[in-house]
């Protein structure tokens, strides 16, 4: 059987979750700032993610990869508008189970983060700043 993903009750406890709730609160008020240029980074991701991560092109057979984009924009918008960290983590994980239930690996989650934040930081140029990395 392959990994689990497990979703409980979220509450920050340690240092590694108030990291995640700060992270969350970045994403937050950064998708508020790029508004005109959402549908520039979803492009921008999913083509990094193709380009650097080809061993996840099988994972798309079934879905047009034009599409991914929008789906992308959208789910951090709803995202977002979870207000609460707890509220938007429990989404992540839900989002997550959904994502392991169609063969997505664990480990891309983190590749997946990566692309997510050099497409953003190819997208805004010079408005980028690292310190939240």
């Amino acid at each position: 059987m392959g990994a689990r993903l497990s979703c409980s009750s979220y509450s920050p406890q340690t240092d590694e979750d108030f990291e995640i709730v700060e992270a969350l609160n970045v994403v937050k008020e950064l998708w508020k700032r790029v508004e005109p240029l959402k549908v520039e980074i979803g492009t921008e991701v999913y083509k990094r993610l193709m380009e650097e991560h080809i061993e996840y092109r099988i994972l798309f057979k079934n879905t047009s990869i034009d599409q991914m984009p929008k789906f992308l924009i959208n789910m951090i918008g709803n995202l977002v508008k979870e207000g609460s960290p707890e509220r938007m983590s429990a989404r992540l994980c839900r989002l997550g189970k959904l994502h392991v239930e169609f063969g997505v690996p664990l480990d891309s989650f983190y590749h997946f983060r990566e692309v997510f934040i050099k497409g953003v930081k190819r997208v805004c140029g010079i408005f980028w700043c690292d310190e939240h990395l």
